[in-house]
């Protein structure tokens, strides 16, 4: 029996032994939020930190760590896990500040362009490396944008859009709109109003708003200032009734959705009203309105149970709506 016990506490002894006296210690990233002007802390600023793969730049979505900073505008995060396959970087934003990067540039994943952005990092295991970040107040813009119809005017209820840079004065490749790249959205509520905050200050801006059934709308030539937020009231006009409408069927049955886009092919230099797209309602239907006249090249793609494609040439005339049923 005594036996019997002595080999149980050498067993455990000689399991305690194995264990590693000074566990491993994980790679650490911290810092402080600070406010660029005042210089005092940042309290309930969204530190993100951001994995990206170290050879291609792109970004790696499911590991990302995200926090809040306390009283002091500090924050912390501790990184066990693909350190060595890993680049990383810090976003940070705070209701009207500039944010790090704009919420755009992530909500499209411009990866491509990871490999510009100044502030990409490495860890070693056990390196603690620490920040410390400067925000910085930015302006704004609100109002209200409504709809004009035969009916009369009322509030265009959640119409979205964007705001983008028409200029790039500069190498910042986060502010290039080259590629697409946008600075914020834009989206109205039910009563057709707006709010946009902690924009970086510049003095061109443009607002495009994307309509259904209809061409883009544009605002140019938007100003904001930093601790401003500028009121803005818009009037997108539909009355105009030129354009193509009609029913898409697929073969005999009707196609349950898809898009139409057309795109004017008699001009050599065009603007937003020669080109349209109109989404295919449950019943078949799209309707492209509001365009230039001219001849236009129609392109469909269309669902039910199977995938159908078409595309032709079609005259529009000036104050007219062509009904065009499609069959594919």
């Amino acid at each position: 029996m005594k036996v019997m016990k002595w080999l149980v506490i050498i067993s455990l002894a000689a399991g305690f032994f194995q264990l590693p006296l000074y566990p491993k210690i994980s790679s650490r990233v911290q810092g402080k939020v600070i406010d660029k002007d005042t210089k005092q802390p940042i309290q309930g600023a969204k530190v993100q930190l951001i994995y990206l793969w170290a050879r291609t730049f792109q970004r790696v979505m499911d590991p990302d760590q995200e926090t809040f900073t306390d009283k002091d505008g500090k924050f912390k995060f501790d990184v066990r896990s693909y350190i060595k396959h890993s680049a990383f970087y810090l976003q940070c934003e705070k209701t009207g500040y500039i944010s790090l990067i704009p919420s755009f540039y992530f909500e499209y994943r411009k990866d491509e362009k990871f490999r510009e952005v100044a502030g990409v990092f490495r860890l070693q295991e056990g390196q603690i490396k620490h920040f410390a970040i400067e925000l910085e107040k930015g302006g704004g813009l609100k109002g209200t944008i409504y709809k004009k119809e035969a009916s009369g005017i009322s509030p265009f209820s959640y119409l979205g859009g964007y705001l983008k840079r028409r200029t790039n004065p500069d190498s910042n490749l986060l502010q290039d709109d080259e590629y697409g790249y946008y600075i914020a959205s834009i989206n109205t509520d039910k009563n057709g109003n707006f709010e946009i905050t902690g924009i970086e200050p510049y003095d061109d801006y443009s607002i495009k708003f994307v309509l259904t059934e209809h061409p883009f709308e544009v605002i140019q030539h938007v100003k904001i200032e930093k601790n401003i937020i500028e009121n803005i009231e818009y009037v997108i006009d539909l009355t105009d009734q030129t354009g193509i409408e009609g029913i898409i069927k697929i073969g005999q049955d009707i196609a349950e959705k898809g898009e139409v886009w057309i795109r004017n092919i008699s001009k050599s230099s065009l603007d937003q009203a020669d080109i349209c797209n109109s989404d295919i309602s449950k019943d078949g239907r799209y309707s492209c309105k509001g365009v230039n006249p001219g001849t236009y090249r129609v392109y469909v793609i269309a669902f039910n149970s199977v995938k159908s494609e078409k595309e032709f040439i079609v005259e529009i005339v000036e104050g007219t709506t062509k009904v065009f049923n499609i069959i594919l």
